[in-house]
């Protein structure tokens, strides 16, 4: 029997494509109204710049919102005293439509009343996600949290797999990694021997 899981967090404990979308939408609302520009101008331009941002920044700051926030607003001339606040606005909405999957916390009591060690890695923000976690009150489910942010590398490099073996003390035959993602969870934790689901 596995004695360590290993989960992804985004989309795999909760509904992270639900959250993001009424919250991007609404920051891209806001920004429609308050600066007189076409929604579909705004959302064109936000997917442009993420995209050019994500194929060059290959780490945790690709999911960085304030980033993809503020390149929208530079490329929309919108002055840049503005981007705390619509970066705000996306986050407490973002926090409000946290949904946990069904049976997220049934699985997780059964895991803890088994003892087994469960952990996060999220190739996402530290700060962000530490912050979704307790929004969530699931954080006393795990014994730790990493992030990609922490190692300046991404799922599926098996440096990050391996890193967190040598920091939890197991042997590969005793973890499992659950994720949504077949590269980054499934393909990553594979490729060096640990089962996935």
């Amino acid at each position: 029997m596995f004695q360590h899981i290993i989960f992804d967090f985004d989309n795999t404990l909760y509904d992270y494509d639900y959250a993001h979308n009424i919250a991007i939408n609404f920051v891209f609302d806001k920004i429609s109204s308050n600066f007189d520009i076409d929604v579909n101008i705004i959302k064109n331009n936000f997917t442009i710049e993420k995209n050019k941002y994500k194929k060059y920044c290959n780490n945790a700051s690709s999911h960085n919102k304030f980033i993809q926030i503020k390149k929208l607003f530079e490329i929309l001339n919108i002055n840049l005293d503005n981007v705390d606040y619509y970066y705000a606005l996306y986050i407490s909405k973002f926090n409000n439509n946290l949904i946990l999957y069904d049976n997220v916390i049934d699985f997780l009591t059964f895991c803890q009343s088994k003892n087994i060690k469960m952990y996060i890695l999220s190739n996402n923000l530290c700060r962000e996600q530490i912050q979704k976690i307790n929004t969530l009150h699931i954080m006393k489910y795990f014994t730790k949290i990493y992030t990609s942010e922490e190692f300046g590398i991404q799922k599926p490099d098996a440096k990050i797999y391996c890193s967190i073996l040598s920091d939890i003390g197991c042997n590969k035959n005793e973890i499992v990694k659950i994720g949504d993602d077949f590269i980054n969870d499934i393909d990553g934790s594979n490729n060096i021997d640990i089962y996935s689901f």
